[in-house]
């Protein structure tokens, strides 16, 4: 019996399959885990932080539309537009060619030799009744620039604000008219103490016109940094009316018309909140581009906009403007109390906090000085109605008022004139003077009263004296 023999090998059969390691699958396995885990550890983060960025700006622009619906500037241009429907441009070409000619260097290099324009040797202050040294210089300054005094009268005699042309563009913008305005006070200061060294009483007056006229051109102007000079130029303008108030050279016709134009000046809550405003304008564009406000800043500038940083600068321009501007005191203590508060929530606040408002601790103005400029700016006018006040009753009843009180008989109206605190102006008559006093913000502190005695300028260093001196009025009688 035969037996088969087995089939012959196959050599091209395939070898059994094998399993692939089972460590290759789990290593794959293991690193999709850890590339899920890591998108989601981002993912997580990224998410919240540009959902609150996304909210921000919802809010954001919904703050901006109500800005814009209550017709207030939210940015350059509506700033522009705001700006020149406040203001006067009967004037404007007029005032800008003195402007020009004022703050030109063929006009300044001359003047370097001057009182109050330059810096003379050995300058001699004016004291009235007593030889000047450089009478002779200014009686040829003003006789040389004859023409451009009357040009300067005939523009600022009891005008209002007069608009000139700026180019806004954020905190990048540039005020050459605002800051030429300084050398035209500076030029009528001269003018008014050549007049009261002559005795023309008429050109004196004048001068106090104009003086007062410089400072209203920029009664209405928009910005923090204009509104300072505005009140600068007035407190100027107060300082030389003293000088002819205290001396009794000004007639009933010409108080009453230097009163009128002290009266008809906006009220001081209206300037400062116009300030406010235009500062808001001027820094929400800052928001959108940060880099834009300084090279320095340009690690925060590759970030793009900040909505939250913006909402929280208006959060505080709000509580500014809202301010009760009618008492002085709430004035100040309101404008200090935001600042402080604003500040303590920087000191304690944490990384995010202060991430999240870094640009608006920069952009938005210091509170509590702006306050109190406008505040002393309020006291220095009031202090002179009163004054003016006073000459009036004095000329219409022959004799000064016995009391403050007393001005409340005359037909002309005088308020508001309460300083500071509590108490009333000091007031002292006598036989041949009255004396008037009142306090220098900057030298006194809260709680704020005018102090029963007038101060003692002998008592006082030269700098102390030059700072408190408007303070204290002689009415010559």
């Amino acid at each position: 019996m035969s037996t088969s023999a087995p089939p012959p090998s196959d050599a091209s059969a395939a070898p059994p399959a094998v399993d692939p390691p089972r460590k290759s699958r789990t290593g794959c396995i293991l690193l999709v885990v850890c590339l899920g885990l890591l998108v989601l550890l981002c993912a997580g983060p990224l998410t919240w932080w540009f959902g609150r960025q996304a909210v921000a700006t919802r809010k954001l622009d919904t703050k901006i539309a109500e800005l814009r619906q209550q017709q207030l500037p939210v940015d350059d241009e509506s700033l522009e537009v705001y700006r020149e429907q406040m203001m006067d441009k009967d004037k404007s070409d007029a005032w800008v060619q003195i402007l020009e000619v004022v703050e030109s260097t063929e006009f300044n290099n001359p003047l370097k030799h001057l009182p109050v324009l330059g810096v003379p040797q050995n300058e001699q202050p004016f004291v009235p009744g007593e030889p000047w040294r450089h009478a002779a210089d200014v009686e040829a300054f003003l006789a040389q620039h004859e023409s451009l005094l009357q040009d300067i009268h005939d523009v600022t005699e009891q005008t209002g604000a007069i608009w000139t042309y700026t180019e806004f563009d954020s905190f990048a913008t540039l005020l050459p008219y605002i800051q030429a305005t300084r050398g035209v006070s500076r030029i009528l200061t001269l003018e008014h103490i050549d007049a009261v060294r002559r005795g023309d009483d008429e050109q004196a007056y004048r001068s106090l016109l104009a003086l007062i006229g410089v400072s209203r051109t920029m009664e209405k102007e928009p910005l923090v940094i204009s509104q300072l000079v505005h009140l600068a130029t007035l407190g100027v303008a107060l300082r030389q009316l003293k000088m002819s108030l205290e001396l009794d050279r000004l007639n009933d016709d010409q108080l009453r018309t230097l009163l009128d134009q002290l009266q008809q000046l906006p009220p001081i809550g209206d300037r400062y909140r116009w300030a406010i405003q235009g500062e808001r304008a001027m820094a929400l564009p800052a928001f959108d581009n940060p880099g834009q406000l300084d090279e320095d800043m340009s690690p925060i500038g590759p970030l793009g906009p900040r909505p939250i940083d913006a909402l929280a600068s208006l959060e505080l321009y709000a509580q500014m403007e809202t301010i009760d501007t009618e008492s002085l005191d709430t004035f100040i203590a309101e404008s200090r109390r935001i600042e402080a508060e604003f500040q303590q929530q920087q000191d304690e606040a944490g990384l995010l906090r202060r991430y999240d408002t870094i640009l608006t601790s920069l952009v938005v103005p210091a509170m509590g000085a702006v306050g109190q400029a406008f505040v002393r700016a309020e006291m220095e006018t009031r202090i002179a109605k009163t004054a003016i006040g006073i000459r009036l009753y004095q000329h219409q009843f022959d004799r000064l008022p016995a009391s403050l009180d007393e001005l409340a008989e005359l037909d002309t109206d005088l308020a508001p004139l309460q300083p500071l605190g509590t108490k009333p102006f000091g007031y002292r008559p006598g036989e041949d003077h009255a004396l008037l006093w009142g306090f220098d913000l900057h030298s006194a502190s809260s709680p704020y009263a005018v102090p029963n005695e007038p101060p003692d300028l002998a008592s006082m260093d030269e700098s102390t004296r030059e700072q408190q001196q408007y303070w204290l009025w002689r009415l010559d009688h």
